[in-house]
């Protein structure tokens, strides 16, 4: 032992003896850690609390956006404050009725539509007992949420459909939200209204029952779409294609993924019972409702822009195309966003 330590260099620092056992090459200066990247922070708009909106509560759960890049603060806000908070620059995107979009853009809006999430009606126009066919309905109050929404819209594209007049056979009530809509319907204060899961169920507890499916119908709609102002369009684009991007992914997560569904939809619509969850995931989930690549596109706006035009000439001879920017959509699909 006495020889081998007489063979290493020997160091004294304050009275402790340290043996150099070796010369080999000095250990590696540790690799500092990264900085983590900085996120952009968007805040967004949806304006309705429905299972149309379960692709965004699916990004904001899944860590969608922040795999993006985006920060994103998630706030309901109800349609027509959104689109005014769009317009100001509170809010950088919105989540909301392409019907109500139009008659900010009539009032001097310059917004841009980057898709059209839900281009069908997402309706099923429910009646009370004894009713059995549109002549039924002649002199009866039917529930709409308010005057130029997605629901009135619909309602009247119907009605016509089989041959009504909106504005002179039925008494159209204004309720407010599709909570209060669906209460309407249980109080008797309605005869019919369009309605979707999971309300159609309940009322059908009541006693009600179907008359048209408005989905099936294939009629254009703008029932559901994204929204930004041009000027932030125009300075943003990295920004607004990273939302559009995980937009389009969690479209395809909810497409794939039932479980997770059933749990946004618990959480954020206290939808409980088993039978609820599927026929409400199911009804959603149809291509027609939910497309996994949300183009807007003009041919969609036509029924909206015919029933808004007859009381605003602004919108009457409104050219839509100008309105929409499908290069967010075709660059996720060119990527493979989605898939």
């Amino acid at each position: 032992m006495t020889s081998m330590l007489r063979k290493l260099p020997i160091l004294i620092f304050a009275g402790a003896l340290l043996v150099v056992t070796g010369c080999g090459p000095a250990a590696p200066a540790a690799v500092p850690t990264p900085a983590p990247v900085a996120l952009t922070h968007l805040i967004v708009a949806y304006s309705n609390i429905s299972p149309t909106i379960t692709p965004l509560w699916t990004a904001k759960q899944t860590g969608l956006y922040e795999k993006h890049g985006l920060d994103v603060d998630l706030q309901y806000v109800a349609s027509a404050t959104s689109v005014a908070a769009v317009v100001s620059g509170q809010m950088q995107l919105a989540t909301v009725g392409l019907s109500e979009v139009l008659g900010a853009i009539a009032g001097g809006a310059d917004l841009v539509v980057v898709a059209n999430q839900v281009p069908a009606y997402t309706y099923i126009f429910e009646v009370a007992p004894g009713i059995q066919s549109a002549a039924d309905l002649k002199g009866k109050a039917i529930g709409i949420s308010r005057t130029g929404s997605s629901s009135d819209i619909g309602t009247r594209v119907v009605l016509r459909k089989f041959g009504l007049d909106p504005d002179k056979d039925v008494n159209l009530v204004q309720t407010g939200s599709v909570t209060d809509r669906a209460a309407a319907m249980k109080s008797g204060a309605l005869q019919g209204s369009v309605a979707a899961p999971p309300e159609t169920l309940a009322v059908e507890r009541l006693g009600w029952h179907p008359l048209f499916d408005l989905s099936a119908l294939q009629l254009p709609a703008v029932t559901l779409g994204l929204v930004v102002q041009r000027s932030y369009r125009d300075t943003h684009q990295a920004t607004v294609q990273a939302y559009v991007d995980a937009l389009v992914e969690g479209i395809a997560r909810v497409r794939s993924d039932r479980a997770l569904a059933y749990e946004l939809l618990k959480s954020n619509m206290n939808i409980e019972s088993d039978e609820d969850l599927s026929a409400t995931y199911d009804y959603y989930t149809r291509p027609e409702l939910m497309p996994a690549l949300p183009y807007p596109r003009p041919e969609q706006f036509a029924d909206t822009l015919d029933i808004l035009g007859k009381s605003n000439e602004k919108l009457a001879q409104l050219d839509v195309a100008p309105l929409l920017d499908t290069s967010f959509i075709k660059s996720a699909e060119d990527r493979g966003i989605g898939k």
